[in-house]
């Protein structure tokens, strides 16, 4: 988990999330939104260990962007049902931790197998990209904002 509280510069991302106009905020989301996805799906797809893995955790993969301007990276949204009846949404954990009496799942991992260890890995990066679609954002707002556009 990343803190704010220890970076002037994100500190300043989220007081223009909470003093730009909406239209402005929305954008900055968008475009935060677009920068972080395009470095966290390739990353989760580069990761998985077997098929299903693949099939739960990877599809439904993407960041989240708050209204304040909060990042969150989800995986295995999917909440239709696999060939067999496993719902990804709801029955994730044994593909990304582990079981400790099923084998198709393989031990018990605390940290994870997949997800886990791919945000940890590019969590710092897709900060960066997020943070850069926001300024483009904002910085595109504003530009439309003096132009009349």
């Amino acid at each position: 988990m990343f803190s704010v509280r220890r970076s002037p510069e994100l500190r300043a991302l989220v007081l223009a999330f909470s003093t730009a106009e909406r239209r402005i905020r929305n954008g900055m989301r968008r475009e935060g939104r677009r920068e972080a996805n395009a470095t966290w799906r390739p990353t989760l797809r580069a990761r998985p260990l077997t098929k299903l893995q693949a099939r739960v955790l990877v599809p439904g993969a993407r960041a989240n962007v708050g209204s304040d301007g909060s990042l969150t990276l989800l995986a295995a949204t999917r909440t239709s049902a696999l060939k067999g009846g496993l719902v990804p949404e709801a029955e994730w954990h044994g593909p990304e931790l582990g079981a400790i009496q099923y084998r198709q799942f393989g031990r018990r991992m605390r940290d994870g197998k997949v997800v886990f260890p791919a945000a940890r890995r590019v969590g710092p990066r897709v900060v960066a990209a997020f943070v850069r679609g926001a300024v483009g954002g904002l910085l595109a707002g504003t530009e439309a904002e003096t132009t009349g556009g």
